[in-house]
């Protein structure tokens, strides 16, 4: 059973809703005008110096010359190699979203992998990179479980090669499909009473508790990951919930829908 419409049936995941594919790079011609007078004013100085630079060594010091021709001849040819290999890497991948779940295919030797959303455990872990204090490109990486022993991993980059297209519209998405199928229950969950946990965080009716501080409903006016880390805004001063970074909390997002609904109730 290796055709996803098959295993999502066998899920019970209800309706297709959108298919994600390898990130590809638009050809030439599928870019727009600006978007091509943009790359070729943006490559235009660069490389005019680069050649400059290189006719002048190769007049004066031919050898020196020689020797940086081949260096940029083989940097040039480096990077073509790494984007066949991480096309090659990509190719057969498809990430399925439906109704009550997804379906993610193709990741290395492993077979397609269903989870549903009221099942999913993920682990979110967004990274933005920065070169000289702005910031180049941003990793996504889902890790996502079911109680059936089901784990998969899905990526994605916004400014670079590599991953599945869209990381931010199918995390967003992932992220707003776990939370709806969740919260309900949770919420339920705490009127009877019972304590939730998430990581070292755990949430009951009364407040939050982690091993570090203890908070009522009532008491917290914010919520916020700061830097990495779930942070609190107490008596007007913020301070941190836990020493465990948010891509090691799992449903981290769907604990912080639920304590900002406790939040808000108690508060009103």
């Amino acid at each position: 059973m290796s055709d996803p419409a098959t295993i999502a049936a066998h899920k019970q995941l209800g309706v297709l809703r959108t298919t994600y594919r390898p990130y590809r790079r638009p050809s030439w011609s599928e870019r727009s005008t600006s978007d091509k007078a943009t790359t070729l004013a943006l490559a235009a100085l660069p490389v005019g110096f680069v050649l400059l630079v290189l006719v002048a060594l190769v007049v004066a010091v031919p050898a020196l010359g020689g020797v940086l021709l081949v260096v940029v001849v083989v940097i040039v040819l480096l990077g073509a190699s790494r984007r066949r290999r991480v096309a090659q890497r990509m190719q057969g991948r498809e990430l399925h979203f439906y109704e009550h779940g997804l379906v993610n295919v193709g990741v290395g030797n492993e077979p397609p992998a269903a989870i549903r959303w009221d099942e999913a455990s993920v682990l979110q872990d967004i990274v933005r990179h920065t070169r000289n204090g702005s910031t180049s490109h941003t990793t996504y990486l889902y890790t996502l479980s079911a109680p059936d022993g089901t784990h998969t991993k899905i990526s994605g980059i916004v400014g670079g090669i590599g991953g599945m297209e869209r990381p931010q519209e199918w995390g967003q998405a992932l992220q707003k499909q776990v939370t709806a199928a969740q919260l309900p229950r949770y919420t339920r969950a705490l009127e009877r009473g019972e304590a939730l946990t998430f990581g070292d965080i755990t949430v009951s009716w009364d407040g939050i508790t982690s091993h570090r501080n203890a908070v009522g409903w009532a008491q917290l006016q914010e919520i916020r990951v700061k830097d990495g880390y779930v942070s609190l805004r107490v008596a007007g001063k913020w301070r941190s919930l836990s020493t465990t970074a948010v891509a090691a909390i799992p449903n981290c997002f769907v604990f912080l829908a639920l304590a900002e609904r406790m939040r808000a109730a108690a508060r009103s």
